[in-house]
């Protein structure tokens, strides 16, 4: 069991009153093995689930897990960010993981056409906290800040213009006070002031 993954085998001894007998056939059901987790390869990318299956695995590798070799390598993008940089995508993509919200910047203003192909892109995408746009191959042009679940929305959302959410849990949240961003009761933070 683990974050991404929580399967279940029953024991299978035919006394046992909790699992039931198997009903498969016994060679069949002794060959199944547990869900294994992501495992990296040599080359920075992970490993084909064929070739996990049956491994011994751990959760060490989980994107969301991984820490931060520096502080210049957090939030770094090829641009510097600015609320222009996310109004051009006016875009967002939330982690599947903490649910917080995530701005997609863009370093020029996309058309129409380049914004719907990028949100269907990432429909398609599943997002955890600190993977990165690059992965996809869409070029330096557009890309999301690298993040750990639980970081703060980003300022800059609430520069664009975009509905207010609560700063810490992401939950819809009117502003409480002109000089704070939005802050929901399900935070036991002491409020931020802009």
């Amino acid at each position: 069991m683990g974050h991404y993954i929580f399967d279940i085998l029953k024991c299978g001894k035919d006394s046992c009153e909790l699992c039931e007998p198997v009903r498969l056939p016994r060679d069949i059901f002794s060959s199944i093995k547990h869900l294994p987790f992501p495992a990296p390869d040599d080359y920075g990318h992970y490993q084909p689930f064929s070739t996990v299956l049956g491994k011994d695995t751990t959760e060490e590798n989980r994107p969301s897990l991984k820490g931060r070799a520096s502080n210049a390598q957090v939030k770094s993008l090829p641009f510097y960010a600015s609320v222009q940089h996310v109004i051009n995508a006016q875009l967002m993509v939330q982690c599947e993981e903490c649910n917080m919200w995530r701005l997609v910047y863009s370093k020029y203003k996309l058309s129409v056409a380049k914004c719907h192909q990028l949100q269907q892109l990432l429909n398609d995408h599943s997002y955890s906290c600190g993977a990165k746009l690059q992965d996809l191959h869409l070029g330096d042009d557009v890309e999301i800040r690298d993040h750990a679940c639980g970081d703060t929305i980003e300022k800059l959302y609430y520069s664009a213009g975009f509905e207010p959410v609560c700063v810490y849990c992401g939950c819809d949240q009117p502003f409480t006070s002109p000089e704070q961003y939005p802050q929901c009761e399900c935070s036991h933070h002491s409020p931020v002031k802009k």
